[in-house]
Order: C-alpha cells, then structure tokens, then sequence
C-alpha cells in the first residue's frame, strides 16, 4: 500500500513505543508555572482554609499575624487580603532541607539550613520586656503552615513562639498528617511522605508537655482543578513536602497517575484536601492541668460523665406532669426484688439481676404492685 500511494510517515497502524515514551520529556505534556502565586488548589481552596483559619485561631482585622511557612504556595497573601488585616501579615521561612541522593536513587534528607524561623522568635523571645530601645514585637496570632518537618527543635520553637504573643494570643499549626491525606498521589510520593513525616501524637504531646491548651480539629476542604493542573503541581513538587521525591519519583509518578487512575477521569478533577488544625493557647488557670479537646468540644466536661438538664414547664404542661413519685418507685422496686426473690430462692438472690426476666413465671410478673 505504502507504495501505491507514497511514503508515508508515520506507517499505518503504527504505534509509540514505550521506550519512546519513556524518553519524551512529561514537562512538555503539561503546562509550565512560572509565577509562585500559581502553586495553589483553587479559588473555592483558599477561600475555604481563610474561613477555617479566621473561625479556629478567632482573628480580628487589626491583628498583628505572623505566618511562618515555605515561600512555594504561601498563604501569607491570600489571608491578608481575604481577612482584611489593616496591619498586613509578617511572613517567615521556617528554613530549607538539604538533600543527598542516595544509590538507588532516592533523596535523602541531611540536615535543615538557614532556620529563619527558630531564629526569628529566638531573638524576639530573648529580648526584655523593659528593653525601651528596642522592644519585643507582640503577636496576636502566629501560623505555622507545613512547617514542622524543617524545625530541628519544634519544642523549644513552640516555647518561643508562645512568649512572642500577647497574654490572649494563639499559635496556630496546619499540617496535612501522611495517614490523613486525601490527594491523588502516586504510589512513591505516599511512600516517601510516610516516612518524613511528624505524627500528629507527638506533636501535641510535646506542646502539653509545656502545660499549653491544645484544641483541635480535622477540615476537608475542596478542590477543584483541571488534570492537567494537579499533574503539573505534582511535577513541581507541589505540596511542599513531596520535594522528598527525585526526579525519576515525579516522572514515573505522574504517568503512573495520567495512564492509570486519571487517564478516564474528566478533565474537572474535585476532590479533598483533609488538613489538621492544632491551636495553642495559654491555660486559663495557671495551676491547671493542660487542656486537649476537639475544636467546639465541652470545657467543663472533659470525661464521659451524666449530665443534669433542667427544663422550666409551662401552666399548659402543668398538668400533664406528674410530681416526683420516688418512694413509690422505690416501692414497687422492693416488691418486684421480692418477688424476684421468692422464685429463684435465696441461694441465687445475687444473681437474679442476670437472668432473663421473661423466664419468671407469669403469676409473679402480673403481681399487681
């Protein structure tokens, strides 16, 4: 056929061969992200965690906030401009972590460079109070944002951080814990995040461990992308705590992703981001033990225990309510024991609580008490 008609390129019925796939760049399949704002879940994503920040750490728009967290996909902006903070947001670097690859390839966390952070509250902390030539900065609310894996000291940043606010101050800590993840991540990417990352036990074990209240919560936002999108922030290593994955990670990653569970799916991916709010305050007494409750959760009552309630009746209700009855509740109680008694004899009167009462006779149950 080829040549009755010419030469033809590609031939008919031809196919790629996976050696060539494997050889074309995946960068050129998805669209580049040149400006940082890019790095982002979406509209409806950001107004969402801005709802769930300004409801859990309770800000007013003359706050004085800091964020702490990486530049790639900062909040830092977003916030200012969604909470309207008419004193704007300081943003911090908690720092950068250096990396080795290893023989078979994989990245290697070394150690932790330029920890902006611990040294900023470091230095605010250390600074008196009386100090009239300079004197200590003052948080209303400070935000630590996928931070807690570049800390080398995260109980004495906790610590630090604390006496850099104001009596009524919180510190507000937002993670994405690896058993809790919702995102369509490839199989290497879950891997390697599991084992970088900072259980959610320890960390609020070691902020009780300081005598601070911890208050809780689990949020799933939404997100809404194209598939495209989401590959491409997967391939720039987005969120921040997959720059543990090496390049041949991301590249097997994102075809294993874009041949495999999305290859059918809509080009309107939607789906959940399920993140953990931890909030830091200082007790409300000072004797008192450290609080650890859910986000909306009792304050009194910290064990299961019965509760009284009390409701005002109304001349309608009145008589339809009857007055407290207990004697003969008591009474009828002591007869039925009796009863209970005289049947099963006195050698198994201790146990009769056990038995299944529809075993009594009918004469004794029908006993008019």
């Amino acid at each position: 056929m080829s040549a009755f008609y010419g030469p033809e390129s590609p031939r008919p019925f031809s196919v790629i061969s996976e050696r060539y796939q494997r050889d074309v760049p995946i960068q050129r399949q998805l669209p580049a992200i040149d400006d940082g704002s890019q790095f982002s879940f979406g509209d409806e994503y950001n107004k969402a965690i801005c709802d769930s920040v300004s409801r859990l750490a309770e800000i007013n728009v003359d706050d004085l906030v800091c964020y702490v967290g990486p530049k790639k996909g900062s909040l830092a902006k977003v916030l200012e401009q969604r909470l309207k903070l008419v004193k704007g947001i300081q943003e911090v670097t908690p720092g950068e972590i250096v990396y080795e690859a290893a023989k078979t390839g994989r990245l290697i966390p070394v150690s932790v460079v330029n920890s902006e952070a611990e040294e900023h509250f470091s230095q605010l902390a250390s600074q008196r109070d009386d100090d009239e030539d300079s004197p200590p900065i003052r948080y209303d609310k400070v935000i630590v944002r996928d931070s807690l894996e570049y800390l080398q000291d995260r109980k004495t940043f906790y610590m630090n951080a604390m006496r850099c606010l104001r009596p009524q101050g919180s510190l507000l800590i937002i993670q994405r814990p690896a058993d809790m993840i919702t995102l369509p991540y490839y199989s290497e990417a879950r891997d390697r995040v599991q084992d970088s990352d900072v259980p959610v036990v320890d960390t609020i074990n070691e902020i009780q461990s300081l005598g601070f209240d911890v208050e809780w919560d689990i949020i799933a936002l939404p997100v809404l992308l194209s598939r495209t999108q989401w590959l491409s922030l997967l391939y720039h290593r987005y969120p921040n705590h997959l720059e543990v994955t090496s390049d041949a990670d991301v590249t097997s990653g994102v075809r294993e992703l874009s041949e495999g569970s999305l290859k059918y799916m809509w080009d309107r991916l939607e789906f959940t981001d399920r993140l953990l709010f931890v909030s830091v305050s200082q007790p409300l007494q000072s004797d008192a033990l450290p609080e650890c409750r859910r986000h909306g959760g009792s304050v009194l009552t910290t064990e299961p225990a019965p509760l009284i309630f009390t409701m005002p009746i109304s001349p309608e209700m009145r008589p339809m309510v009857r007055d407290d009855n207990s004697e003969e509740l008591e009474r009828r109680r002591r007869l039925a024991a009796e009863s209970r008694k005289e049947w099963f004899g006195t050698f198994c009167m201790e146990n009769w609580r056990h038995v299944d009462s529809s075993v009594i006779p009918s004469q004794l149950t029908s006993r008019r008490v």
